[in-house]
């Protein structure tokens, strides 16, 4: 699939201030269809010690174990603070794509011999491109 999922979520006490867990939050993800975890126990990293208390993140590669479909994010934590917490999110996956990725940049060059267009992928590659005029 090519494709990920940024996870963003920040831990908080029983006045809704940001803190810092006694460990890194975890997260499952379920297919809503058939109730089935296909991503089990994924701890989220710390984004930015210091300056962002208690905020984590993963990057959630979408790969053959995700198909299409809805899909349930439940992301559990405890807190410094002994208080339990648990929040659920959804996503769906849509059909379609193209393995290479998605297009992130591209350049278009104007040449006495063509015209060509150039572009790059989240997944790395680099495509190249020319009017046939």
């Amino acid at each position: 699939m090519g494709v990920e999922l940024p996870i963003r979520i920040t831990c908080l006490d029983a006045d809704d201030l940001p803190v810092w867990p006694d460990s890194a939050p975890q997260m499952d993800v379920w297919r809503n269809s058939t109730g089935t975890k296909v991503i089990s126990n994924y701890k989220l990293f710390p984004l930015d010690r210091r300056n962002l208390i208690g905020v984590f993140w993963l990057p959630l590669f979408l790969t053959g174990l995700v198909a299409d479909g809805y899909h349930a994010i439940i992301r559990y934590q405890k807190a410094s603070v002994s208080l339990d917490g648990v929040e659920i999110r959804n996503f769906e996956i849509m059909p379609g794509g193209n393995e290479a990725g998605t297009v992130i940049s591209m350049h278009y060059y104007d040449r006495p011999t063509g015209k060509f267009l150039v572009y790059q992928t989240d997944g790395g590659i680099l495509f190249k491109g020319k009017n046939p005029q």
